[in-house]
């Protein structure tokens, strides 16, 4: 029994160096994948923008496709922008225990070896002086900057939902126009072939009684 409890104190220890591997690892891990789905939304996102700007032709018939593309890329900008938040999450996560395994470990010489929790002490003078600064000319964080992208395409997914809904009810107006003009159209062919007959059927009764007369004259 002692054997098996010494056995499973040994296991549980962890060794800071572990640690800082395992976090670098976990760390590294959901860096890439936060960038990859960025990756993987922009290039999405460009085929559907190029797909929705061509159903804005004139000569485009089929409008309800550009409202589907362009709800598609709300939806995409949607769910990569919380996918995003999650990664951040979980990068910032391994941070924190970076950070706390950093605090173990002095300065030597002047020398500072806390890469992350000086990271942040660093970026915190940078948005001081950044605040005296013109705005375009400010650091922007990953986040904010991935935030920016992920709104302009989704107001351009629902530009192109407006657009193509208004073109959809143009032409949908278009056409029952269109329809009650032709319906006009075959009434009034119908009318001026009914009254056509009529005026046949009519000049054959005068010719048939003109001709009835000419025989009693005859007899």
């Amino acid at each position: 029994m002692k054997t098996i409890d010494t056995m499973a104190k040994t296991k549980t220890k962890i060794t800071d160096n572990e640690w800082l591997d395992l976090s670098w690892k976990y760390f590294q891990l959901h860096a890439q994948q936060r960038t990859q789905y960025f990756n993987y939304f922009v290039v999405f996102s460009t085929i559907l923008s190029s797909g929705l700007i061509a159903t804005f032709q004139n000569n485009f018939q089929l409008p309800y496709l550009g409202i589907g593309i362009g709800l598609i890329q709300m939806f995409l900008s949607y769910i990569f922008w919380k996918i995003d938040d999650r990664n951040k999450f979980l990068t910032k996560h391994s941070e924190n225990i970076i950070k706390e395994i950093e605090t173990d470990y002095k300065e030597s010489e002047n020398k500072t070896y806390k890469l992350f929790t000086n990271e942040e002490i660093e970026t915190e003078k940078q948005k001081r002086l950044d605040k005296h600064s013109i705005f375009l000319c400010r650091q922007f964080s990953h986040g904010k900057s991935y935030r920016v992208i992920f709104i302009v395409f989704f107001i351009i997914g629902l530009i192109g939902v407006i657009i193509s809904s208004n073109s959809y009810l143009v032409k949908s107006k278009n056409k029952n126009e269109l329809q009650r003009i032709d319906s006009l159209l075959i009434y009034e062919n119908v009318k001026y072939k009914t009254m056509g007959s009529m005026l046949k059927n009519q000049d054959s009764i005068i010719r048939l009684s003109k001709y009835k007369k000419y025989q009693h004259i005859q007899k």
